[in-house]
């Protein structure tokens, strides 16, 4: 089965799961001021969330949202060689949360319009995380299905 959609949705959710756990680290340990799950919350719902159901709801979104970027990477490794792929990941990792921020700030979300340094750099290394993360899973997945395919 040669489904580069597939696979890059199991690898977007895999580094999206790895980003996530940093994150929550550099939250809890007061680095952060504020979680990636509250910036899904605030971009679903207009605020953080306030009880269980919007919590699991914006942990939902955002496991989906990085299976989503997993494919889109999947499918633009298909155009690049498989050469300096980490390198490629952490580029496409760092250049998404850049996106990601001028969204927010062209839409002028109130909520994400102030970001501390200490948060900015948490989502910066998170980013790094995310990126790298998703080129190994996604070439590990890969290599497991040309495997199989034998």
């Amino acid at each position: 089965m040669k489904d580069r959609t597939l696979y890059g949705f199991f690898a977007g959710i895999i580094a999206g799961i790895l980003e996530g756990i940093g994150n929550l680290i550099s939250y809890y340990s007061n680095f952060a001021q504020r979680r990636l799950l509250d910036e899904m919350a605030i971009i679903l719902f207009g605020n953080k969330p306030i009880d269980s159901l919007q919590t699991i709801t914006a942990l939902t979104a955002r496991t989906i949202f990085s299976g989503l970027l997993g494919i889109l990477f999947a499918h633009l490794m298909k155009y690049l060689n498989d050469e300096h792929y980490l390198f490629k990941g952490w580029v496409y990792g760092i250049s998404l949360m850049g996106v990601i921020y001028s969204i927010t700030s062209i839409f002028k979300m109130p909520e994400l319009a102030y970001t501390h340094t200490y948060t900015i750099v948490s989502n910066f290394l998170g980013a790094s995380i995310f990126g790298l993360a998703l080129a190994e899973s996604l070439k590990r997945l890969l290599l497991v299905r040309d495997v199989t395919k034998e």
